[in-house]
């Protein structure tokens, strides 16, 4: 589920439910999904995407905050994902009144 919500965001554009997203969200608290985060995340790469949906960028950027907040509270820290959440929020923008605005402003 976590697995092809967060693909949906990224490569499809297909917006999640506010049900949906809180569902994914809890998710997150288990190492596992972080695992499948990952691999989601390890797809974009370094290579420069653009969302078309602010509904869905916004949607990326409360799960990936979400995710760091949990390192807040946490003494485990998996640098991998960490790593990925910054070089992904680098590479996915959007472009609102013609002007880029990358995720990583959002987190």
């Amino acid at each position: 589920m976590v697995l092809t919500a967060v693909r949906g965001l990224i490569f499809k554009q297909e917006g999640l439910e506010t049900e949906k997203l809180l569902n994914v969200k809890g998710l997150m608290q288990q190492l596992e999904m972080r695992e499948v985060l990952l691999e989601a995340l390890l797809e974009v790469g370094s290579n420069f995407r653009q969302v078309k949906s602010e509904t869905c960028f916004k949607s990326i950027a409360e799960i990936l905050r979400f995710v760091l907040t949990l390192y807040q509270h946490e003494e485990l820290v998996e640098n991998k994902l960490l790593y990925t959440i910054l070089q992904t929020s680098c590479s996915l923008y959007i472009l609102p009144k013609k002007r880029k605005t990358y995720l990583y402003t959002l987190l």
